[in-house]
């Protein structure tokens, strides 16, 4: 489906998620990237792709459904670097090896990150070796439509109901989503 700009697009998407009864809290979905039912498993896939084996610091977005990537990756002892919001802080650094087990999934949510991360500024960064990002939608050939600008290889997750026809600038290097079709593209 083609839309004037990249508003009507975001919209579309957000009312079909609304409409279809996969969107979860916060609500409404519309001005966010959107939680969705399937968000804890689409992050399970995510998690399972092979490039993980390499991986020891990641980006996540503060995103409500990027709150399981965060949390499956300190499981998996992956440090999770995290903008506070507005990057009022800077970033947060929530380190596997510093935070509980029985901890984790409070630090992987954004109220509670901030008793178990530390603010870090730009230049206090570790190196990172993959940035997940939220999205309202994509495309099947890997273009993103949502707010933010990939710095570095961008791994994104959706509902199946959030890929479409759109037209915009990021590339994703790998599309997962949460049922059982599989990557579109790696």
């Amino acid at each position: 489906m083609r839309y004037d700009d990249k508003a009507a697009a975001r919209k579309a998407v957000w009312d079909l998620l609304q409409k279809k009864k996969v969107a979860r809290f916060p609500f409404p979905p519309h001005g966010r990237i959107p939680n969705f039912a399937g968000a804890r498993q689409a992050a399970e896939r995510l998690l399972a792709h092979p490039v993980f084996k390499r991986v020891r610091v990641i980006k996540v977005n503060p995103d409500s459904p990027q709150r399981w990537v965060r949390q499956l990756a300190l499981e998996r002892g992956i440090t999770v670097i995290t903008p506070t919001p507005r990057l009022q802080g800077a970033f947060r650094k929530l380190d596997p090896a510093r935070i509980a087990r029985e901890h984790y999934a409070e630090a992987a949510t954004l109220k509670r990150g901030g008793k178990w991360g530390e603010d870090i500024r730009l230049a206090q960064m570790p190196k990172v070796d993959l940035v997940v990002m939220g999205s309202v939608a994509a495309t099947r050939d890997g273009r993103r439509l949502g707010k933010g600008h990939a710095l570095l290889r961008v791994v994104c997750w959706l509902k199946e109901k959030q890929i479409d026809d759109l037209d915009h600038r990021v590339s994703i290097d790998l599309l997962r989503f949460s049922q059982q079709h599989g990557e579109l593209f790696s």
